[in-house]
């Protein structure tokens, strides 16, 4: 049970929270309301739980799938920003980036992947050059 009047919310148990063209499943989902008014919500954290990642997958303006995943996904929905934790995963077109942390920028479309704390696990990438040039004509920003 949720008290919705909360600035923190606590959602369990095989949670899928979708608004729009965006879709989050999680174990469990925290909710953060972060101004006064209490009508917006600031920031969700979702954790994957039995051996399954938390996920996010959004299709943008442009028609662009993106998928990300990982043991905890960060969301600050006014930012439009997403960190990634744990087993991170992001896809976008045909573009993959595996690592332990991965923080995406939405509306700017940028990534950052950084390996473990201890320097053992490595950064993959597959990246489409032809998917990463701007065109114009198809509306990317």
């Amino acid at each position: 049970m949720a008290d919705m009047n909360s600035d923190h919310i606590v959602f369990t148990s095989n949670v899928v929270i979708t608004q729009g063209s965006i879709r989050i499943t999680a174990d469990r989902v925290e909710v953060f309301r972060e101004n006064a008014s209490r009508s917006q919500h600031s920031r969700l954290l979702a954790v994957g739980g039995d051996g399954r990642p938390a996920v996010y997958e959004e299709i943008l303006d442009d028609g662009t799938r993106v998928h990300a995943q990982g043991r905890t996904l960060s969301y600050d929905i006014t930012a439009k920003f997403i960190l990634v934790e744990g087993g991170a995963y992001v896809r976008k077109h045909d573009n993959e980036i595996r690592s332990e942390r991965i923080t995406y920028d939405i509306g700017k479309s940028q990534m950052v992947a950084t390996s473990g704390k201890s320097g053992s696990s490595r950064v993959h990438t597959v990246l489409i050059p032809e998917q990463l040039e701007q065109k114009p004509s198809q509306g990317r920003k």
